[in-house]
């Protein structure tokens, strides 16, 4: 079972976005029927993505097209390489698919990277001063400015409203905000342009960390946002690049879902089959 959280000892998970008092989930507390003690097994929700990536790893192409002109031909990951999956829903999820020493196979690590702190811009930067006003109206929402803010608390469905919020003083659903920017309002537009750049930024830092040569944007959001993600092509692009080690992320694929697939049911399936063979 694929859930949002850490997951501690495979039968106990936290579900980051419940609220406190009923967010905890131990596999005791299942239907025996349903879900059998001894065969039950938790996975966090970007291990099973990434778990599900691996499963069609053959048939990618038909779910991913590259963002900006690829370095590989395909979609299709091979041992030779790391890999970042990011998420962007109720949270953003973060996962890697790291290379065996035999490149021979990969590893699984779901990382939380949703919870780092974001990097801001230096201050020579020309969106230095518009940047720090978001940070700190977000930062005061959520935390009363008693440290920064996390990546997920603009890149996620209630960042959205936080960044529109900033921009317009209003209240609006994400919903709401999406709509109106397919109708081309140019503020929710901007709201896009701004949370899919602290997207791509997150992206950015985990591939400096990890050395990841390819990154998959993925989920259903991702697939909807589609033409927004292909608008903002040559702006994420640049906010990419936009680090001291540029020469490191210019070799980097990065791949955008284009159609809908359930991946944590198939890596689910995939980690099902694995785990029963031990």
């Amino acid at each position: 079972m694929a859930i949002a959280g850490p997951i501690g000892d495979r039968c106990r998970a936290t579900i980051t976005n419940y609220e406190e008092d009923d967010r905890d989930i131990h596999v005791d507390d299942l239907s025996e029927f349903c879900f059998p003690r001894d065969r039950t097994f938790f996975v966090n929700d970007l291990e099973g993505t990434c778990a599900g990536i691996l499963a069609l790893n053959d048939h990618l192409e038909d779910f991913y097209q590259p963002l900006w002109n690829p370095v590989s031909e395909s979609p299709k990951i091979v041992t030779t390489k790391h890999v970042l999956v990011l998420a962007m829903g109720t949270g953003l999820g973060t996962g890697l698919i790291v290379k065996d020493f035999s490149r021979t196979s990969h590893h699984i690590f779901p990382i939380e990277a949703g919870h780092i702190l974001v990097t801001e811009l230096g201050s020579g930067n020309e969106n230095y001063t518009k940047e720090r006003g978001l940070i700190e109206f977000v930062g005061n929402k959520i935390y009363k400015n008693n440290h920064s803010i996390e990546f997920e608390d603009i890149c996620s469905g209630r960042g959205i409203g936080y960044v529109y919020e900033w921009l317009t003083g209003e209240t609006v659903d994400t919903g709401s905000i999406v709509k109106k920017a397919r109708e081309k309002d140019e503020k929710a537009l901007e709201c896009i342009s701004h949370v899919y750049r602290y997207l791509i930024r997150n992206a950015q830092t985990l591939c400096v960390m990890s050395q990841a040569k390819a990154v998959y944007l993925s989920g259903d959001n991702q697939v909807t946002n589609l033409e927004f993600v292909t608008q903002l092509r040559d702006v994420l692009h640049n906010e990419f690049l936009n680090h001291p080690k540029r020469e490191w992320l210019e070799s980097v694929d990065v791949w955008t879902q284009t159609e809908s697939a359930n991946f944590n049911i198939f890596g689910a399936l995939y980690l099902a089959r694995k785990y029963s063979h031990h």
